[in-house]
């Protein structure tokens, strides 16, 4: 080893087990709408979108809630006139999330300020967009199924507020099945395992979930309903640190995605910290390579 390779080799070892997140800063802004009908950014893949704005609904990177850096998804329903405001933040890569089967961690945080007027139980949601019978040329099958923490804590408690939640979605949480064109199944205790096995029947008109219906995107947001009575602001919160895995091979995973203000080139600097025992063999190494020469000459 000669002395180039002995300080590569110490630095790669001082680095092992340094787990980066994959920092986001776009779309810029913050996207609102007053009007009733859906607004957003345009259809697209690989990116993250502001989509199905409406009634006061806002959503976009800021820094009202800074989580991990100097941001995190700002979600707001403002008003809510009409008990109609909504606001999602949304991702659709081009390779899919995979087979639900192969579905492996799935966890995010949340944040509920406790201003919000809107029934103390809700938060921000996560939706997984999925393809029941994994064909994509046939698609009224499709659907979000939804985690909420009401499903899954007895009671249906008041949620944390001014305060940092986060949810890791197992095979045994509950999630509930909307499917577009039919509705909503009112089935909320049906968990994650029995979707994967597609160990389960159905409600008539509802299509059976499996091991290969196809995760086509992930959602996070607020609202559509939520009765708020008179006062503002109907709900004001945050969204960070999403993962998602697959085993699917080819198939797209994100891994503790950051959303942040600041872009990457603007962040100080990381300098790797070496450990004491790292320290020493670095030492080592170096006077090896001192004696070596004093042997051999400069060469």
């Amino acid at each position: 080893m000669n002395y180039q390779q002995g300080i590569a080799a110490l630095l790669a070892a001082g680095a092992i087990g340094i787990a980066s997140a994959a920092v986001v800063t776009s779309p810029v802004g913050i996207y609102t709408n007053a009007g009733g009908s859906n607004a957003g950014d345009p259809p697209a893949q690989d990116v993250w979108l502001r989509t199905n704005v409406r009634n006061g609904g806002a959503v976009g990177i800021s820094n009202n809630y800074p989580r991990n850096g100097t941001g995190s998804v700002y979600l707001s329903l403002g008003a809510n006139t009409g008990n109609n405001g909504k606001a999602d933040w949304e991702f659709y890569p081009a390779t899919t999330f995979g087979r639900l089967a192969d579905l492996g961690s799935l966890n995010y945080d949340w944040y509920r300020d406790a201003a919000s007027t809107a029934p103390n139980h809700l938060h921000p949601v996560l939706r997984l967009m999925i393809d029941a019978d994994g064909n994509p040329a046939t698609t009224n099958d499709r659907g979000y199924l939804v985690f909420e923490r009401c499903y899954n804590v007895a009671s249906c408690p008041a949620v944390p507020t001014n305060a940092w939640t986060s949810e890791s979605i197992t095979g045994s949480t509950n999630l509930w099945w909307t499917q577009f064109g039919v509705g909503t199944e009112t089935v909320f205790n049906r968990n994650l395992n029995s979707y994967k096995a597609g160990s389960y029947t159905p409600t008539s008109g509802f299509a059976q979930i499996g091991p290969n219906s196809v995760i086509l995107g992930v959602s996070m947001g607020i609202g559509s309903g939520w009765n708020t009575g008179a006062a503002a602001p109907a709900f004001n919160g945050a969204i960070d640190n999403l993962t998602i895995t697959t085993t699917t091979q080819g198939a797209t995973s994100l891994t503790n995605t950051n959303f942040e203000l600041v872009r990457v080139a603007d962040a100080p600097a990381v300098v790797p910290t070496l450990s004491a025992s790292l320290l020493v063999a670095l030492a080592a190494t170096l006077g090896l390579v001192g004696g070596w020469r004093r042997r051999c000459g400069n060469r």
